[in-house]
């Protein structure tokens, strides 16, 4: 697997002012759970299934202090915003469009939960990066991700958007140290794909090469 810098996404890196501005900005109040969705906004990514199922979650509470937060851009943006205002939860869901890269790890800092309903990763990369960000990472399950993610050790499934709504809601209700056990869990497990252990790894493949046929 590629090897991931995760270091930068490190929140020993946080900058909170930074944060609190940002949030501000982006009309997240301090005391909002902020669900993050980050990468390409595009059909196949099936941000729609996540969509939905945080809709029914704010239908079923009548207090919400969450937050829904779309990051980048791509072709599937405008139906997006659309399908938001259709479901009436358009004031809940904040849009930011294309962020630079060098500042992806600050819009993760910004989560709290983690989602992604996509089944066309090959290496999980994202996850991975938002488990670097001690994120809770919610995913749609896929034979793909099952090394990556441990239920209920390192993140957690989902299977639909009904199912969606459930796992959101028993996530946000898990208490502090059970959210830091998953949070630690997470950061141990994805460790080995760190860039310093792929380095280690392609050193090690030229060495059996090296003494192979020379």
């Amino acid at each position: 697997p590629t090897g991931i810098e995760f270091d930068k996404f490190s929140v020993k890196y946080k900058n909170s002012s930074q944060i609190i501005s940002l949030k501000k900005k982006l009309g997240i109040g301090p005391a909002d759970t902020v669900l993050l969705s980050l990468g390409r906004v595009a059909k196949e990514k099936s941000i729609d299934v996540v969509l939905n199922g945080y809709a029914a979650y704010c239908k079923s509470h009548k207090v919400n202090n969450t937050k829904f937060v779309i990051v980048g851009d791509g072709p599937a943006l405008n139906d997006l915003k659309e399908l938001a205002k259709q479901l009436k939860v358009d004031n809940s869901v904040i849009f930011t469009g294309r962020v630079d890269p060098s500042e992806t790890q600050i819009y993760y800092w910004l989560g709290d939960i983690f989602a992604s309903a996509s089944i066309t990763e090959t290496q999980g990369l994202t996850f991975m990066e938002a488990m670097a960000a001690s994120l809770i990472v919610l995913a749609r399950y896929d034979d793909n991700l099952a090394g990556t993610i441990v239920e209920g050790k390192t993140g957690f499934f989902f299977e639909n958007e009904a199912d969606f709504s459930k796992v959101f809601e028993n996530v946000i209700k898990l208490g502090v140290d059970d959210k830091k056990k998953v949070i630690q869990a997470a950061l141990d497990y994805i460790d080995p794909y760190s860039m310093d252990n792929f380095y280690k790894n392609v050193i090690e493949v030229y060495k059996r090469a090296i003494k192979k046929y020379w």
